[in-house]
């Protein structure tokens, strides 16, 4: 077998990665079984069509996650295999149901929503790239966000984006969830006991929604009116990555515990010591301690004049 390695844009909060067609292809390439060291290289200009992921083998490479998928089908790692031709058709209908109704509320969200860009989107790309790419990549990623969305809502100037669009776009992404979630059911996965594709796909996006950072998230609030998908979204971390999960996840009780004991007697330190200055500062301002400087400086000469007497 080629040797085989897979360079996705970095992870964090509990996910492999933060790019939806990344975490496709890494869960597509868990789901299928498929053995592959995995870099965070964080530049897509490493692509020959500048986009991440990109699967490196020996003697070719692939770009994106539909030539990924579509190279790991091809050759005996398809997850979709056991599925009838109705099936098969169903998971081919239904992804690209997802990709028009989920990516254009996700970028939008990313990138979009002013307190979502300027207080997390911008500055964790920009944290995961060198100079000049830092500046270069985040402002076209910005552009392409306003560009899709635009292409998306026939707004035939981009740079008019409202709040409507807004609600327009999470009511899209709400009518998906909720097919979705109908779809999901009682079963393990959404076409039975195995992941497919479609699982690739719906994880990748609706994960992204739950477990990214952002100061507002609508997405997250409304995909929570459905507790089946955010279960199957953990289960899915679980089950594939539960590596990435445990260290990017979740806190270290025992760590957090000192920590919070730690401050805790840094603010008992400050408050004590807060408390005795504002005490001394209240007796002097209110005449209970008095010092008088004349008089110590008296007593200190009438020391002074002593000593040298005594000492002739």
């Amino acid at each position: 077998m080629a040797e085989a390695n897979l360079l996705t844009w970095a992870g964090g909060w509990g996910l492999p990665s933060l790019d939806p067609s990344c975490l496709q292809a890494l869960a597509y390439a868990k789901f299928a079984g498929f053995p592959t060291k995995v870099t965070c290289c964080n530049n897509p200009y490493k692509s020959p069509t500048a986009i991440l992921p990109v699967l490196r083998l020996t003697d070719d490479m692939f770009c994106g996650s539909d030539d990924v998928i579509e190279y790991l089908r091809a050759n005996n790692n398809n997850t979709d295999e056991e599925l009838s031709n109705k099936q098969k058709m169903d998971v081919l209908g239904l992804c690209c149901y997802v990709e028009d109704m989920l990516r254009p509320a996700l970028l939008y969200m990313k990138w979009l929503v002013d307190q979502n860009y300027t207080q997390f989107t911008r500055g964790w790309y920009a944290k995961q790239l060198k100079f000049p790419y830092n500046y270069i990549i985040p402002a076209k990623y910005f552009n392409h966000a306003k560009n899709f969305v635009a292409h998306k809502l026939n707004i035939e100037e981009a740079d008019v984006i409202c709040d409507v669009t807004e609600e327009k776009l999470n009511k899209r992404a709400e009518s998906c969830f909720e097919v979705l979630n109908n779809v999901l059911g009682d079963q393990e996965f959404l076409f039975g006991d195995s992941p497919t594709t479609l699982d690739s796909k719906v994880f990748s996006y609706v994960a992204i929604m739950l477990k990214i950072p952002l100061p507002t998230n609508k997405l997250k609030s409304r995909i929570l009116e459905y507790p089946n998908l955010e279960r199957y979204c953990d289960k899915i971390l679980h089950l594939y990555f539960p590596t990435v999960a445990r260290e990017l996840g979740r806190p270290d009780p025992v760590k957090d515990e000192a920590e919070e004991s730690r401050r805790k007697k840094i603010n008992a330190v400050v408050s004590v010591g807060f408390a005795v200055v504002a005490m001394v500062f209240y007796a002097l301002s209110s005449g209970i301690i008095h010092i008088d400087l004349d008089e110590k400086e008296s007593c200190d000469h009438c020391r002074d004049k002593n000593a040298g007497e005594t000492h002739e």
